[in-house]
């Protein structure tokens, strides 16, 4: 059985190292396996119809324990849309995709409340034209 497994995650290793275009870098290649793999977080579509009417940027902070990073939109036959705009308001029928442990381990909560403050309005000055004069030695370094 080890032997099997062996094989199997060498074979996962050789897959995100094409997906990544053979990269030497294998920090890329850990951070996709632990988007994609079956291991740590995962993706999640799920349909929320109390989010409909909400815009994007409230939904990214209505998930505690999800991230948000998508919208699998109805309107367009089910198209999915990574990092919408913010804008972006959910429709009946769209759907969220979220990295979260598990597809139990998340809900939406409700927004939080924002405790109202008085604006203050900071004056940066007007940037002057600058000189500057750049010295390179012989080597061109």
């Amino acid at each position: 059985m080890h032997a099997c497994m062996s094989t199997k995650q060498g074979s996962w290793k050789y897959f995100m190292t094409s997906l990544c275009g053979y990269t030497s870098d294998h920090l890329v290649v850990h951070i996709w396996e632990d988007i994609l793999g079956f291991e740590n977080c995962e993706f999640y579509i799920k349909r929320w119809p109390k989010l409909d009417g909400m815009r994007f940027e409230d939904v990214l902070i209505n998930f505690p324990d999800a991230v948000p990073c998508g919208i699998k939109v109805a309107s367009y036959g089910g198209k999915i849309i990574l990092n919408p705009d913010d804008c972006y308001v959910l429709q009946e029928g769209d759907e969220v995709i979220v990295i979260a442990e598990d597809d139990d381990t998340y809900a939406p909560a409700p927004l939080p409340k924002v405790k109202e403050a008085f604006y203050i309005d900071i004056v940066h000055p007007q940037r002057k034209p600058q000189k500057i004069l750049l010295f390179v030695d012989g080597d061109g370094m």
